[in-house]
C-alpha cells in the first residue's frame, strides 16, 4: 500500500509540525514532505525505498519521529488498511443480485 491517501496525510501532518524542511526522495525525484499532493504523487508503494531528508533547526527530532513513522507506524497502518480492504471485499454477485456484508447481516436477522 505505501504512502497513499490516509498514510500520506498522516505523514504530512507529522512533517508540518516541524520547522525544518522535510523532503522525500525516490527514483531521483525529490518532493516536499509537507505537501499532500507531493507525497501522494511520489507513488511510493509498500516496500519501496524512500530517502527521508530533514534540514533545519529541529532536523534531528524531525528525522527521528518521521523515520519511526515510516519504519514502524506506517507498517501498522498499512496492515490495518489491508485487513479493512479484505473485509470490504464482501460484495459479490448471487443470482444476479448484488450482495454486501450489510445485506447478508440484515437477511440473516430477519
Amino acid at each position: 500500500m505505501g504512502l497513499h491517501a490516509r498514510p500520506a496525510a498522516i505523514f504530512v501532518q507529522k512533517s508540518s509540525k516541524f520547522l525544518s524542511n522535510i523532503y522525500l526522495e525516490m527514483n531521483g525525484r525529490k518532493i516536499d514532505g509537507k505537501s499532500i499532493i507531493g507525497v501522494m504523487s511520489l507513488g511510493a508503494a509498500h516496500g519501496q525505498e524512500v530517502k527521508l531528508i530533514t534540514k533545519g533547526e529541529d532536523e534531528e527530532e524531525a528525522m527521528a519521529e518521521l523515520k519511526e513513522f515510516l519504519e514502524s507506524d506506517l507498517k501498522i497502518i498499512n496492515r490495518a488498511m489491508e485487513k479493512f480492504k479484505q473485509l470490504c471485499k464482501g460484495i459479490f454477485r448471487r443470482g444476479g443480485d448484488l450482495w454486501s456484508p450489510e445485506t447478508l447481516i440484515k437477511s440473516s436477522s430477519q
